[in-house]
């Protein structure tokens, strides 16, 4: 008795809900454009108007550094595969223009053969930064199991090519070898996998 009563309220509330959101304008557009019926949207509103704040946020977005979505660069858009909704991290125009510079030729050559000796020490910016993996690389052990580095900063700031000084730096002189994954794509694609799955 207690489950039916439970599943009960459950579907009242999403009622509510729905009633509440039926008449959203930007709801009924976003839904038309991707085609999903009323128990679609019943189902899935919260995260519908999750979509419809991050579309929001992109008509205003003044660059990918500023990015105010839970995940920089990307929208979590919905897309109907069958008969099933699945929603997935889209990568803006902006990310999209940034993954081109790191794919460019010139960007790669500079990444995979920046040194530590490459790294510029007037920056005042980055000093403690610069001071901090410099001592990583120099109390760095491959006989021993090393704690990992985890640095932050907005986009453009040259996260990458420090780290990228400090990884060639090791594999030139201890054959350490890397990857450099970009989180919120590798995100994605864990997401794009379990969604596979559970289709299977």
């Amino acid at each position: 008795m207690e489950n039916i009563s439970v599943k009960k309220n459950v579907s009242k509330s999403v009622e509510k809900n729905y009633l509440a959101q039926k008449m959203n304008v930007k709801l009924q557009n976003l839904a038309k454009r991707e085609k999903l019926e009323e128990n679609e949207i019943k189902n899935n509103l919260s995260k519908l108007l999750d979509t419809i704040e991050e579309l929001e946020n992109c008509k205003n977005c003044p660059g990918l550094n500023k990015c105010p979505n839970k995940i920089k660069g990307y929208v979590y858009y919905p897309s109907k595969d069958e008969s099933k909704v699945a929603f997935n991290y889209i990568p803006c125009k902006y990310l999209k223009q940034h993954e081109e510079n790191l794919k460019n030729k010139d960007s790669l050559l500079e990444l995979t053969s920046a040194r530590m000796k490459d790294i510029d020490p007037s920056d005042k910016k980055r000093a403690d930064i610069i001071k901090w993996i410099t001592k990583f690389y120099k109390n760095y052990n491959p006989s021993k199991e090393n704690k990992g580095l985890y640095l932050h900063g907005s986009f453009g700031s040259g996260k990458t090519f420090l780290i990228a000084a400090l990884f060639n730096e090791l594999k030139a002189n201890f054959n350490v070898s890397y990857e450099i994954v970009y989180f919120p794509e590798l995100l994605r694609i864990l997401k794009m996998i379990l969604i596979y799955l559970k289709i299977k």
